[in-house]
């Protein structure tokens, strides 16, 4: 299934400046007055960015870093690895056969009574045929239920470098959108005080208004300058850690809708820690990391325990002891090996008191992991459900800043407010753009979370995401 992402940045009209200057009896009197008149139009947000054709979407970046990101390499292979050493500890239970084969030159040199050599030259062969298989032996045993609890472990570790590449990556993607969002409000801002400048400017060489009027936007204007170059690095650097995850450099990106509809949070906290608990790879990586660990101390123990074989061995020789030739003959054995330990210097009350201390350290291990995911649980529930609220409330804030700014710009025009109040009012309301589009990006990053530590934060998760991104085909 193809899946379109995109995204759509807030979208204003800018309106042309339009100056008016009211008409009073005197000079003197429009001095005192300052009765600049600013249209409300004139201040109005100057920002509309069109989605590129070429912006790229979530699940193009997200394929990419599937194939690039090295975790999830690294992860595959201790997973091949656990399943490699589980091979071996199946081995070690199987039938071990050996086969060997031994071809000799000799020279016999032997003395009578007197004294007197003899020489002899002949060729030997030996041919031998072992095979042993395990009875009992509860190293290798306990040993094999270890590897088997290694491979489990594995695979949900798999799992969760899964969802955290799948996290890791929206959330750099939103980092960037969140970034051109601040580069642009700044830059929309920018333009629109400029402007404010220029007027400003003019009318001060018309004696209209003060020098401090003209200095107070000039002000301004540095400090959105200042602003715009922090906004600019902040797009650069925001895409450079989005590269480091697909190794390949980032342009456009499929940015936000302007309006969307977030659905209401599902289900009580409780409900999410219980998923959480249950289903969280890293819990459930740590749980098998406990078994095997429980296992490596029986697989300790037993080195104290007995050990019993079927030992079958089948020989052809011509060569006796000490190479000595003798005629052919063959030897076929079968037999039962005991092998009961008695003392081994301490090593293996050793190994039993580690492997103790180590079960000890990964259930502490385990705790801990589990106090992480119930509590990262819990932030990104409350986050999700309070960011859900703030959006709403920015939206009331965004009106609320739009209507201040009108009011001020009319009374500006009777003289009760200065051109300063109106800057701070239009600036209050990019403030409140930039509230709102923070609270939805903080939203969706608060909701990957939830659904990542509930453990359901897999690749057909990212289709809720693509439905809050325009379609670069739009």
């Amino acid at each position: 299934m193809d899946v379109n992402l995109a995204g759509a940045i807030m979208r204003f009209e800018i309106v042309p400046v339009r100056l008016k200057l009211a008409a009073l009896r005197s000079r003197a009197a429009l001095r005192s007055r300052t009765a600049l008149m600013i249209s409300v139009s004139a201040l109005a947000i100057p920002l509309l960015i069109s989605t590129p054709a070429s912006a790229e979407g979530l699940v193009s970046i997200m394929d990419k870093a599937l194939l690039a990101d090295p975790r999830i390499s690294i992860a595959d292979y201790q997973y091949r690895i656990s399943e490699d050493q589980d091979r071996q500890a199946l081995g070690a239970m199987l039938p071990q056969v050996r086969a060997s084969s031994n071809f000799s030159r000799n020279e016999r040199k032997s003395f009578d009574q007197d004294n007197n050599p003899t020489h002899n030259h002949y060729d030997g062969e030996k041919y031998n045929l072992s095979v042993q298989q395990v009875i009992y032996n509860k190293s290798v045993f306990d040993g094999r239920n270890r590897t088997q609890h290694v491979i489990k472990q594995r695979d949900f570790e798999k799992n969760g470098t899964l969802g955290e590449v799948l996290l890791d990556v929206t959330e750099r993607y939103i980092a960037v959108l969140a970034a051109n969002d601040d580069l642009a409000l700044v830059q929309s801002e920018k333009e629109t005080v400029q402007k404010q400048l220029d007027q400003v400017s003019r009318l001060y060489e018309k004696q209209l208004v003060k020098v401090t009027d003209v200095l107070e936007v000039q002000t301004r204007m540095d400090m959105i300058q200042t602003d715009e170059i922090e906004a600019e690095n902040a797009v650069l650097v925001s895409k450079e850690a989005l590269t480091e995850l697909i190794n390949e450099p980032v342009d456009q990106l499929n940015p936000l809708q302007e309006n969307i509809s977030f659905p209401a949070l599902e289900n009580t906290v409780n409900h999410w820690l219980t998923k959480a608990r249950s289903n969280n790879p890293q819990i459930l990586a740590m749980d098998e990391a406990v078994r095997a660990s429980l296992s490596r101390i029986e697989e300790s123990k037993g080195g104290h325990y007995p050990t019993l074989d079927l030992v079958l061995n089948s020989q052809k020789s011509d060569v006796g002891f000490e190479n000595v030739a003798t005629n052919r003959t063959d030897t076929n054995y079968l037999g039962l090996t005991l092998n009961v330990p008695l003392y081994s210097g301490g090593s293996t009350s050793a190994k039993v008191q580690e492997a103790s201390n180590q079960w000890s350290l990964t259930q502490l291990e385990r705790e801990r992991t589990l106090r992480f995911v119930m509590k990262s649980t819990r932030e990104a529930y409350l986050g999700a459900k309070s960011s859900l609220k703030r959006i709403k409330a920015s939206e009331r804030s965004v009106l609320s800043a739009q209507k201040s700014y009108k009011a001020m710009d009319t009374s500006f025009k009777y003289g009760t407010v200065t051109v300063v109040d109106v800057i701070n009012a239009l600036q209050k309301e990019y403030q409140a753009r930039r509230d709102l589009q923070q609270a939805k990006y903080n939203h969706i990053n608060f909701w990957l979370r939830l659904v990542f530590f509930a453990g359901e934060l897999e690749p057909s998760k990212l289709v809720t995401v693509n439905s809050w991104l325009e379609s670069s085909e739009g």
